[in-house]
């Protein structure tokens, strides 16, 4: 079928390939019509959601929980350490160190902000890479998050914004473990001050127990 230059067709239908000799301009190029728009801006908001993306959250950019001044380093007391490997063999984690044989509880912190295509109000976790090495304590080993939105002025609304119990890493295989977070009322570029708690106690080993977080992420449904 041949169409004129002039034709007005409304509610065409066409089933197959279209060529087109020339320019093609439609009349409405706005981002709502943006599906054959040339050069149309399209709004993010009309793209299609990708479900729970992830971003990694580097061992890196943990630091002590209580300084942030201060970098992860050797685990000891109530914070956790991040481990010093050899390039190209091993890759650095987060250790809560050697526990053999004592109880503790120890935080590393990390400020993480939502990406700006991230889709308001819609899910968001936190999703750790977990387990043993060596042997797994002879008692118990929990890994927890907890949240809180910084209101970007130096304070927080004081509401805790993990809604996942406490979860055993005491396994020498590792795996993810999910913490969802209360994400009605978050946006793009919303700063998560976020603490990370390896909460164990061992008192019967004789080799060494070690808690490890592999990695740590965050998920996120974004649009772009």
């Amino acid at each position: 079928m041949v169409i004129s230059a002039r034709a007005v067709l409304p509610n065409l239908h066409i089933t197959g390939s279209v060529t087109v000799d020339g320019a093609f301009t439609p009349t409405d190029a706005t981002a709502t019509n943006a599906k054959f728009a040339t050069n149309a801006e399209v709004q993010r908001g009309k793209l299609a959601q990708l479900q729970l993306a992830e971003y990694v959250i580097a061992p890196t950019r943990w630091r002590v929980w209580n300084n942030l001044n201060a970098l992860l380093s050797t685990a000891a007391t109530d914070d956790l350490g991040i481990t010093s490997t050899t390039f190209g063999t091993n890759s650095p984690a987060i250790t809560a160190g050697d526990i053999m044989g004592v109880t503790s509880t120890r935080y590393a912190r990390a400020l993480i902000d939502l990406p700006m295509e991230y889709d308001a109000g819609e899910t968001v976790l936190i999703r750790i890479y977990a387990g043993m090495l060596t042997t797994i304590a002879d008692l118990t080993c929990n890994v927890d998050v907890e949240i809180y939105e910084s209101d970007k002025d130096g304070t927080n609304d004081n509401v805790e914004l993990i809604a996942t119990a406490p979860q055993s890493i005491n396994f020498l295989m590792f795996q993810a473990y999910d913490f969802v977070v209360t994400s009605t009322d978050l946006t793009p570029g919303a700063i998560l001050d976020t603490r990370i708690t390896v909460d164990s106690q061992d008192d019967n080993s004789t080799t060494a127990v070690t808690p490890t977080l592999g990695a740590v992420s965050l998920l996120c449904d974004i649009r772009g």
